[in-house]
């Protein structure tokens, strides 16, 4: 608990990983990847200082009832981490000694606090929590603006996850694979890990080689502030006013978000103001995953290179559909699946990020991807059918010269007929180009009907 003259500022930090999971393998086979996670949290966890968990068990399959008291199932499949990870003893004081060498003011301001964690989710995306006591006269004193505190905030929040990278994200990510390679914890003929050489939407993190996060990119996409102001009097808000981007509350509110700031109110469900931001947060960051993958996608068809494969657009166009409708259809789900308070809470978040917004943003550019894809098929296609057009004119106008000779010389062949002239005798005296010709002209007329359909796309 904070003292006096002290508050509690959680930073809820969103970072990128190497971990991404096969989908459909993951969630056919649940009970063995829930036994390949548990093992290898239980081998992390001797020797390395932190502490490895998780709670990605199987959806259950037997069991009707849903919910046991108004407080349950807050989470789905989905939404559940792969790992949590968390720091105390020794891995905490390392991380604060950190913080204190590369932030020179922060010993001046503020201290880790009680809890430091990291949530590691499928889909390349981990959730750093890490609480943070503040003097308030120290930070206003080293700070004087909202600006400059979350200027300095951001920047903690780059050093914190560049040391959860290094010391938690990436030995977990080599335990992984090494696992994912063991018969016995993973039998299934699909693998469960992608790597990023294979990444389709998450095609911009494929300059790292497997396992290991390049330590110069930080992987760190935003901070997102959670100050826990319930606890505060009058006279310490006061003190705390220049360094906060807003004075106006609203009454009779748990929390208030203001931007890139969440104030909250209520100290008893402080608690459940930071579950709900984080899994909000961890929708809204695959769906802007998925936003900066449209924009890339888009320079690469609007591009002249003319080594961009049709058929490679395509496929990524197509997976980028699946995964917009996959995380909207999760969100809705999980959404729908809320109870009491949580249910008021996340959708107040939801709205304050804005989520709906970028879902229409997503659904928007899709369309005019897909526009672009199919009017550069027309374009090809239209160059295909005039070449395809002359291919056959000029093919066919062989071959109807070719069969008049060839006909003229079968009725010479042809001078001692049977009696009784029939097929059987036409056929006979046939020769082999003639009836290579009829053949060839019996596939020019096809195809040349075949072309007239598909211009007309029947």
């Amino acid at each position: 608990m904070p003292t006096d003259g002290e508050f509690v500022a959680t930073l809820v930090c969103p970072m990128r990983t190497l971990v991404n999971i096969n989908s459909e393998a993951g969630y056919t086979h649940a009970d063995d990847l829930y036994t390949l996670l548990t093992r290898v949290c239980d081998d992390l966890n001797t020797g390395t200082g932190f502490t490895f968990s998780t709670i990605k068990e199987p959806p259950e399959k037997t069991v009707f009832v849903k919910y046991r008291h108004h407080e349950s199932d807050r989470d789905t499949w989905f939404t559940k981490p792969l790992v949590t990870v968390k720091l105390a003893g020794d891995k905490k004081s390392a991380l604060s000694e950190t913080l204190k060498a590369k932030h020179s003011t922060f010993a001046a301001y503020g201290k880790l606090a009680e809890t430091v964690r990291l949530e590691l989710y499928d889909n390349t995306i981990a959730i750093a929590v890490v609480d943070l006591r503040l003097d308030i006269a120290e930070t206003v004193k080293c700070f004087g603006a909202a600006r400059h505190l979350e200027e300095a905030t951001t920047k903690l929040g780059e050093t914190i996850t560049q040391w959860l990278a290094a010391h938690a994200i990436n030995p977990l990510v080599a335990a992984l694979e090494k696992a994912a390679t063991d018969k016995t914890l993973w039998p299934n003929k699909l693998p469960v890990l992608r790597y990023p050489r294979e990444f389709i939407v998450f095609d911009d993190l494929t300059e790292h080689a497997f396992p290991v996060w390049k330590a110069e990119r930080c992987p760190l996409m935003w901070v997102h502030r959670i100050n826990q102001i319930g606890d505060l009097d009058e006279p310490a808000l006061k003190a705390l006013a220049p360094v906060m981007r807003t004075r106006e509350f609203p009454d009779n509110e748990a929390f208030f978000i203001h931007w890139g700031t969440t104030y909250s109110f209520d100290p008893d469900r402080h608690d459940k103001v930071i579950a709900m931001n984080v899994n909000n947060q961890y929708f809204y960051c695959l769906l802007d995953c998925l936003r900066h993958s449209q924009k890339r996608h888009l320079r690469r068809i609007t591009s002249t290179n003319k080594a961009v494969s049709l058929k490679e657009v395509s496929y990524t166009y197509d997976r980028q559909e699946d995964l917009i409708a996959e995380y909207e259809n999760e969100l809705m789900d999980y959404s729908n699946g809320l109870q009491d308070v949580q249910a008021e809470f996340f959708q107040k978040i939801h709205d304050a990020f804005r989520t709906g917004n970028l879902i229409t943003t997503l659904q928007t550019r899709s369309n005019m991807i897909g526009g672009r894809i199919d009017r550069i098929i027309r374009k090809r296609r239209v160059v295909q059918d005039r070449l395809l057009s002359y291919v056959l004119f000029v093919l066919g106008g062989t071959q109807l010269i070719a069969l008049a000779q060839n006909i003229f010389w079968f009725e010479r062949d042809i001078t001692e007929p049977d009696p009784y002239w029939g097929v059987t005798d036409l056929a006979a005296g046939a020769s082999f180009n003639l009836t290579t010709n009829v053949i060839m002209m019996f596939l020019i007329v096809g195809a040349a009907i075949w072309v007239f359909r598909r211009g007309n796309g029947t």
